[in-house]
């Protein structure tokens, strides 16, 4: 007991200072109004990580585009110019061979056209199309985890909001009972005991606001850094918690099944199977030779069909199929197919696990949701009997049965149970959301089945 004058000293001092340092519990900036459909749309505007998935996404897609450019005939043109050396005749009877020509002009077409190669072509279309896809599979999964995150951040400054004002609310009625008992103490109608332990209930209080300010400019700051704002913005939320979801409408069995047809992230490891699959098929098509259908067509000076040649144009041709077969690569291909069918095995394992984790994902979502529901339901008992218990210490007080100090511990029981209530209800609502991702269902646009 001899260490309660030196405690509620601290409270006194605290208040004090408290009092005097009004910039803690001052605003930002004006508070600007935002609902929980902006809050995601800016998100889904500003966000780096989507933009550097998107552009992952371009770049796959011009990756599949040029796979397929693989079957159009490779045309090349070739020109040249060369300066050749002179020299001196050679007489061979009626035959004369460099008579003088210094310049050489080339020109030719050639055009080789894919006839078989062993499938390379088609499966490196497939792999570059498995890759494409599963590209934006990884976007899709990235906004639908971005959504919800928005949205816990958004629920998370609704309820700091409420709780700022509940505080706010509480710390005038401290106040009021403060000066009142203030009054009184100085009419001699009670001590200064009373007046003390009135004052140590106004510290605290005090210093449960600072604490709620403190964590409604985080969740502010949280929200901002989403949605790109300014991080001096100061939101204020103006979309209501949606009414909670019945318990009958929701059939887990049907959640964990939508978890493995829905889930963006797990079709993205199934197309990464399918891509391992069409790398394995590449990697076995280096095995088989090759065939083309050439033709080439050259003009030049001199004449390259005559002999001796002449310092004149003249065209050449050929056309015909050509075979290859790489013997010196065949040592790497079963290296290749071998590493290839070793990613598959990892892949179709990492979906494997991927499907397990998903299903344990939605069981724990499920549980977490019913037991915020049973939460919300004690909660929700919890203000009740308080309430009760407040209107009752207020009779007694105004009987003379109880002290103002006692209405004010009822009236602090109230708000903490008003507080958790609030707390229950947002996560209640934040348990359905994350179910909802869980199984895939949550959508992009913002809203909510």
């Amino acid at each position: 007991m001899k260490h309660i004058p030196y405690f509620v000293a601290f409270l006194l001092t605290f208040h004090t200072l408290a009092v005097q340092t009004p910039a803690a519990q001052a605003p930002m900036t004006p508070m600007t109004p935002i609902t929980i459909d902006d809050a995601v749309a800016m998100a889904l505007s500003h966000s780096p990580a989507l933009r550097a998935q998107s552009a992952a996404g371009d770049a796959a897609a011009s990756r599949e585009a040029v796979a397929a450019t693989a079957r159009i005939p490779r045309v090349s043109l070739t020109a040249g110019y060369y300066r050749i050396q002179e020299q001196e005749p050679l007489s061979l009877g009626s035959m004369v061979l460099g008579d003088r020509i210094t310049d050489s002009l080339t020109a030719s077409v050639e055009v080789v056209q894919p006839l078989y190669t062993g499938g390379a072509i088609r499966a490196g279309m497939d792999l570059a199309a498995a890759n494409r896809r599963a590209a934006q599979e990884e976007s899709e999964a990235m906004r639908r985890d971005l959504l919800l995150e928005v949205r816990r951040a958004y629920w998370s400054l609704m309820e700091a909001t409420e709780r700022v004002a509940a505080i706010n609310d509480r710390l005038a009625q401290v106040q009021s009972a403060t000066d009142d008992t203030r009054n009184r103490a100085a009419a001699g109608f009670v001590t200064h005991s009373d007046v003390l332990e009135v004052e140590m209930r106004l510290a605290q209080t005090e210093l449960q606001l600072i604490r709620a300010g403190n964590g409604r400019r985080i969740a502010v700051a949280r929200l901002a850094l989403l949605t790109g704002s300014a991080p001096e913005t100061d939101f204020v939320t103006t979309t209501p918690l949606p009414p909670p979801q019945d318990v009958a409408l929701v059939d887990l069995a049907e959640l964990t099944a939508g978890a493995l047809e829905n889930r963006s992230d797990l079709a993205a490891l199934r197309v990464a199977v399918s891509a391992r699959e069409g790398q394995t098929r590449a990697a076995a098509s280096r095995r088989l030779p090759n065939l083309y259908a050439t033709g080439t067509v050259t003009v030049a000076r001199p004449a390259p069909e005559t002999f001796p040649a002449e310092n004149s144009f003249g065209a050449t041709w050929r056309a015909g199929i050509m075979g290859r077969y790489e013997i010196g690569d065949q040592p790497g291909v079963g290296y290749a197919v071998a590493a290839a069918r070793s990613d598959m095995q990892s892949a179709l394992a990492r979906l494997s696990a991927a499907e397990e984790a998903a299903i344990f994902e939605v069981h724990r979502g499920y549980l977490e949701w019913m037991t915020t529901g049973e939460e919300v339901r004690a909660a929700e008992t919890l203000v009740s009997r308080g309430e009760e218990h407040l209107a009752e210490t207020r009779t007694r007080v105004a009987n003379g049965a109880a002290l103002r100090t006692d209405e004010l511990d009822a009236q602090a029981m109230v708000l903490e149970a008003r507080l958790v209530l609030t707390s229950a209800e947002v996560a209640r609502h934040v348990a359905w959301e994350t179910l909802l991702r869980a199984a895939g269902e949550m959508r992009v646009a913002g809203e909510i089945d």
